[in-house]
């Protein structure tokens, strides 16, 4: 699994050591004992020679266990003992002892268990309040370990780096490289938000400069904190024009007369850090190492499937017999494949992506001419391997639902595959096809292994939960800016204030930031929470539970707050498509929850609304006297046109699934903005022709038609899932990002998929 790294490191030369405490000896150093010994064991002292009684006297394999313990032990101490000297030779130099530590820590756990199973047992009350102490100490020492970094002031305090992205971002600063001295740790996370480049940094194994490999610093930007080595930021500073250096940005007074001996001009202050310019410098021409696309690959996907495999072994070794029988490796297959679904709601939330393929427009949406891998596919690959596997095992014949909508669905698949004779882009059309394939297996997969209703709802529950909890944050602050520790490609960073933010605009001119929750645009949040709150409301129905009364609530105050008219729309569709089938509810006790969720609902939308009343005014009556208000309907038109005038030159085969807005690109009397038309019936005639287009129709004709045939039979779980996809119908009919965006066509098909395999009569229309 490590041989990415190994081939890399088969060439590396050993660099000057760099100083580092854990390599100390423990018994002269005290610094060293208080950072790489104390925090990394605490109680968990007290256990070593009860440890050592369990291994000596116990199994063989507790037995290994206590042997490695020992080394992790001895080696975690650094150069205490000429142990690692003797293992690693002359690179022990390079390594860090804190590791080992940490793991020995880790395998004294189980001794700890099996000691204070043994003390409970042994003595009783006094043995239960031996444990709760040892467990409240262990707690407090964890707690004192994480914060001895600020306890010790060993980081310079936080420093605002917005000023100085901005400064780098600036287009004339851009060719030049620049240095930090004195940010700490803070220094890695500048280098990560700009492009500039400096010629340190924090992973010193990589680093090829013949003067960085021999000054024996861990970074430049630390000098000041290694009095033997602080002289070796010298160079740089004397001669920057080597490295194309031409910034200096300063969080120490100890620099100051170094920058100024070497000939360094002060020129500002961003914040409380200083800036240094030698204004002589020219650019510096970075050549990137070549990758290699076989290892980059490997480095990401075998580490997750040896995990999956060891997973699966465990579940094997753990029901006492290797000869495993078929039926057992299918149990643990289904346990595994209903585990993943976790997995697979939590990324359908974060829409983490990776472009494999860039778009050759540079002023276009990367989203919109991009060959994008989204976390959430990979998820969805994974459990549908995992399903596989299990059904063949099974040898049960596959279901496929009701006729229309397979037949619906394969034809739109068709479609977009003799798109790409025509498209545009042929290879974002291929692209796109083959993700609808692997949406195809998702939905024969929630046909015949459906979850059951409770497992849909706190999953749909779980996530409406988090996306509202982000949406109130996100209301109080204003800010998406809060959300950067998810690492999120979207919504970034985001403000009312800002000009490419989404916001709802009143009469006056005043603006509020519309809700993104986790996802990319306002309008997504809001037809997700559509889908979400299907699954919430039947809860609610069906055990009567004010938890499920509240998730509701808390859903229709974030569906408010995405002031998206498409999902209000969807929103009522649903309720008018209630309305009309409410016959087919039999339970009375349905009629008094019915009656509180809707009183409940129209009560969390009425006080929403009436907070920011002339916001959701605007919103709702479309003022056009209202910049924001004016554009968005004028924009909306404007690409309406735009389709018709392609579906009109190309009407049989399209421009390709997913080359729409390319097509704008390529026009030269297309000065607008470059998006998709909103909505989708449209959409997909433009891109994929004819075909397409009837196949949508079937697709939606037949949910609808379901959705009614089956109205006296059906279940609540499967009568309030169709009103789910019926709003979500309905927002297609205002918006297109079911069509546009994987993760989103993703739960849509989960959302079919579930509900189709939660009914019966599979093979009707």
């Amino acid at each position: 699994m490590l041989w990415p790294f190994l081939q890399w490191s088969h060439d590396q030369a050993l660099q000057t050591p760099i100083d580092h405490p854990s390599r100390h000896n423990f018994l002269t150093d005290p610094l060293a004992l208080w950072f790489f010994f104390w925090p990394m064991y605490g109680p968990l002292l007290v256990i070593i020679p009860l440890a050592v009684w369990w291994g000596l006297r116990r199994s063989r394999r507790r037995g290994s266990l206590l042997g490695l313990f020992l080394i992790l032990f001895v080696l975690g101490l650094g150069g205490t003992t000429p142990l690692p000297r003797w293992l690693f030779g002359v690179g022990w130099e390079w390594l860090t002892y804190d590791r080992f530590s940490f793991w020995a820590a880790i395998t004294l756990l189980p001794f700890a268990g099996a000691t204070f199973v043994w003390v409970k047992a042994r003595f009783g009350k006094w043995g239960r309040w031996a444990s709760t102490l040892f467990f409240i100490a262990s707690m407090g020492w964890a707690g004192f370990a994480g914060f001895l970094s600020i306890i010790s002031n060993s980081q310079p305090k936080a420093i605002d780096l917005t000023p100085i992205v901005r400064f780098l971002d600036e287009p004339a600063q851009r060719p030049y490289r620049y240095l930090t001295l004195g940010f700490g740790d803070q220094f890695a996370k500048l280098a990560a938000v700009t492009d500039n480049g400096s010629v340190d940094g924090d992973y010193h194994t990589a680093r090829e400069l013949p003067e960085m490999r021999a000054s024996g610093l861990g970074s430049l930007d630390s000098a000041i904190w290694n009095s033997e080595r602080a002289l070796a930021v010298l160079p740089f500073l004397a001669h920057p024009e080597r490295y194309g250096v031409r910034w200096v940005f300063v969080n120490h007074e100890f620099y100051l007369p170094m920058l100024i001996s070497s000939g360094w001009r002060f020129r500002r202050y961003l914040g409380n850090v200083t800036v240094w310019e030698r204004p002589a410098v020219a650019p510096f021409s970075v050549i990137p190492p070549l990758e290699n696309p076989l290892a980059a690959f490997w480095w990401g996907f075998a580490p997750l499937t040896f995990l999956t495999l060891c997973v699966v072994l465990f579940g094997l070794q753990s029901s006492h017999a290797w000869a495993v029988s078929r039926e057992k490796i299918i149990q643990i297959l289904a346990c595994l494949r209903r585990r993943a679904w976790l997995v697979v709601m939590l990324l359908l939330s974060l829409w983490w992506v990776h472009v494999l393929r860039s778009g050759p427009f540079p002023d276009l949406y990367f989203a919109y001419q991009s060959i994008l891998l989204f976390a959430s596919d990979v998820a969805v690959a994974f459990i549908l391997i995992i399903w596989l596997a299990e059904r063949g095992l099974r040898r049960e014949p596959l279901r496929f639902g009701p006729k229309g909508l397979g037949y619906s669905g394969l034809a739109l698949i068709a479609a977009c595959a003799l798109s790409s004779i025509t498209s545009l882009d042929r290879g974002l059309t291929l692209a796109f096809t083959v993700q609808l394939l692997l949406l195809g297996g998702l939905y024969c997969l929630c046909v015949n292994d459906p979850p059951a209703p409770t497992e849909i709802s706190r999953l749909f529950g779980g996530a409406l939960l988090v996306q509202a909890g982000v949406v109130l944050l996100e209301a109080v602050s204003q800010s998406t800016h809060w959300l950067y520790f998810l690492h999120l490609p979207w919504p970034g960073s985001l403000t009312a204030t800002t000009s490419a933010a989404s916001v709802a605009q009143n009469a006056e001119g005043a603006r509020w930031l519309r809700a993104y929750g986790t996802l990319p645009h306002p309008n997504i949040l809001g037809g997700v929470l559509l889908l979400y709150l299907g699954a919430a409301v039947e809860r609610f129905l069906e055990t009567g539970r004010k938890f499920w009364m509240a998730v509701v609530a808390l859903g229709v105050v974030s569906l408010a707050l995405t002031f998206s008219r498409a999902a209000w729309l969807g929103a009522g569709a649903m309720l008018l498509g209630g309305i009309i089938l409410r016959s087919s509810i039999q339970n009375p006790s349905f009629s008094v929850r019915v009656r509180l969720g809707l009183l409940v609902s129209l009560a969390s939308a009425f006080f929403t609304a009436l907070l920011l009343l002339p916001f959701f005014v605007a919103r709702a009556t479309g003022n056009a006297a209202i910049p924001t208000e004016q554009r968005s309907a004028d924009e909306r038109m404007l690409f309406v046109r735009a389709s018709l005038e392609v579906i009109q030159a190309q009407p049989w085969l399209g421009v390709g699934a997913g080359a729409f807005v390319e097509s704008l690109a390529r026009r030269s009397d297309w000065h607008n903005r470059l998006e998709p038309v909103h909505n989708i019936f449209l959409l997909v005639t433009t891109e994929t022709g004819v075909g397409g287009a009837l196949a949508v129709l079937g697709l939606g004709g037949a949910i609808l038609w379901r959705l009614w045939h089956r109205r006296r039979v059906a279940s609540l779980s499967e009568l309030i899932g169709g009103l789910a996809l019926l709003g979500a119908l309905t927002v297609g009919l205002f918006d297109h990002f079911w069509w546009t965006l994987p993760p989103a066509r993703t739960l849509f098909v989960i959302a079919l998929g579930w509900w189709v395999g939660g009914g019966e009569d599979l093979t009707g229309l």
